[in-house]
């Protein structure tokens, strides 16, 4: 479920009806095939504890603004609390994570349009910002934490990877393969290179 907001106010209702229409033409029914891969490890992340001292750190650490969110509660609101709720929401937390329940509230995102490029009046220019629950995000951030551990403590990531890993990115990929590059060059040897340009990629991903 999402609600769409624009940020300027002298858009009018049908803007918000043609942002809607534009974004639910990227997604498709999901056939339920998902790529398997070997295992490369016989570790496995089993459990995940919250325990009240780390809901508080990781409350403590939002922002102090007044943010927009389904659930009406603002960042800075829950940052000021976060000694008198971290038990509460630890319990939650856990009860969540062992039973597999999410409340729907949690589940559901306000959709804002954010302009990339091109004509500001063709809907196809834009790209939606999901926000959600920041106590959800909460919750979702000390489950990535976990799961970093594991995955960097098992060494399950390629040394290829780039994206999406602290202390990498773009230039560090980009300079690996400059070096591969003039290496091969001075070997004398052939060098093949496939570019790929998903349109719209993270919004048409399968997610099981």
């Amino acid at each position: 479920m999402c609600w769409l907001r624009c940020r300027r106010q002298n858009f009018r209702i049908s803007s918000g009806c043609l942002f809607a229409e534009s974004f639910g033409k990227v997604y498709s029914t999901d056939n339920g095939q998902y790529t398997t891969c070997d295992l490369r490890t016989s570790a496995h992340l089993s459990e995940i504890i919250f325990e009240p001292y780390a809901v508080e750190l990781e409350l403590s650490k939002l922002a102090s603004k007044v943010n927009t969110s389904p659930d009406e509660i603002p960042a800075i609101f829950l940052k000021k609390i976060c000694t008198s709720i971290a038990l509460p929401l630890s319990i939650i937390f856990n009860t969540s994570m062992r039973t597999g329940f999410l409340p729907d509230l949690w589940k559901t995102a306000i959709v804002k349009p954010l302009f990339k490029k091109g004509s500001r009046s063709d809907a196809n220019n834009y790209r939606p910002i999901s926000l959600t629950s920041t106590i959800c995000k909460t919750m979702e951030r000390m489950i990535r934490k976990e799961m970093m551990k594991h995955i960097y403590g098992n060494k399950l990531l390629s040394n290829a990877q780039y994206g999406f890993r602290p202390h990498r990115g773009t230039e560090a990929q980009l300079l690996h393969y400059i070096s591969c590059i003039q290496s091969n060059m001075e070997k004398k040897k052939d060098m093949s290179s496939v570019y790929v340009d998903f349109r719209k990629a993270f919004d048409t991903v399968s997610l099981p």
